[in-house]
């Protein structure tokens, strides 16, 4: 939300609470550019694309996926994770099991040493507000859920407008 400024006295002002809004939208849009740079540099570190980094990033937060699970939370089509799949266990970072209870599925594990190297890259984010205190810690988590959960919405609705150019991303 960007703040109203006006010439006359008997327009609206900016409030308090438009001026609080845009520090935290300017504040989120600035996380956002910092967070990518870090998966950038965590890319390069891993070897690994952005994308294939997403892919492990899902499998750290959740467990054991299926490509079709994986391809749902990331928004592509099952083909293309099944790419990104190749291109990872190529690596070595991740590896097919078959799943206990059904013989034919198929999920997508992190792989031992690798998968241990991923995680100890990770816990950096987690160092970075690790002086934050518990309280403060937990009122920022709170806040960042609520955000990601509004930012699923307005994704959402993004995705439901017509593109307005092709995009070369294949999404789902």
């Amino acid at each position: 939300m960007t703040a109203r400024i006006t010439s006359t006295p008997t327009q609206d002002r900016t409030t308090d609470e438009d001026a609080t809004s845009t520090r935290l939208g300017v504040a989120l849009r600035q996380l956002t550019l910092q967070v990518e740079r870090h998966r950038l540099a965590l890319s390069a570190y891993l070897g690994c694309s952005v994308t294939e980094t997403q892919l492990m990033s899902h499998l750290l937060a959740t467990g054991p996926m299926t490509i079709g699970e994986v391809a749902d939370a990331m928004g592509l089509r099952s083909s293309v994770v099944t790419g990104i799949a190749d291109r990872l266990e190529a690596k070595g970072f991740v590896a097919r099991q078959e799943d206990g209870g059904d013989r034919r599925r198929r999920i997508l594990v992190l792989r031992g040493d690798r998968a241990d190297e991923v995680r100890d890259a990770v816990r950096l984010l987690d160092e970075a507000v690790g002086d934050l205190g518990a309280r403060r810690a937990t009122q920022l988590a709170e806040a960042l859920e609520l955000s990601g959960a509004r930012l699923d919405g307005v994704t959402d609705g993004l995705l439901a407008r017509e593109p307005l150019a092709p995009s070369p991303r294949r999404l789902r």
